[in-house]
């Protein structure tokens, strides 16, 4: 039923399900790890100065990436909750929303059985009277003055 109503986040994803109703694919790490390990998974036969170097200014470079893709990482996971909390707020603005005009309806539909009820006993009263006067009208006429 949720996919009929919102098909946009509850249909089929494009590349047979492994990605997230949002969009997403968390499942997909990118980077390029496998290459760097296979890359130095073994010491060459002869080491220069500038085999040392190069070495050390990639690892140097690899480690400085992981210092900003954790700050990133920190910052697009606190966007991701601060989006959530959004959607909460939404949500329960919506649910509060559906809840308030349930009790409209609700207290129109009491006020409008009250109405009725008082336009029955505003007609019955009427009657009543009616048939009081009637009564009353017709047992006048008959007295002698």
């Amino acid at each position: 039923m949720l996919s009929s109503l919102f098909p946009s986040f509850f249909g089929k994803s494009d590349n047979g399900g492994t990605n997230l109703s949002s969009g997403g694919t968390p499942g997909q790490l990118n980077g390029d790890t496998k290459n760097v390990i296979f890359s130095y998974a073994s010491i060459p036969d002869t080491v220069s100065q500038k085999d040392v170097d190069e070495v050390a200014r990639d690892c140097g470079e690899i480690e400085a990436d992981g210092v900003l893709m954790k700050v990133w990482s920190e910052h697009a996971l606190n966007a991701q909750r601060a989006a959530l909390s959004n959607l909460d707020t939404r949500i329960n603005h919506a649910q509060a929303a559906m809840g308030n005009e349930e009790n409209y309806r609700k207290k129109i539909s009491k006020h409008g059985k009250n109405y009725l009820a008082h336009r029955i006993d505003v007609n019955a009263t009427k009657q009543n009277f009616d048939g009081y006067q009637n009564v009353l009208s017709n047992a006048e006429s008959t007295i002698a003055f």
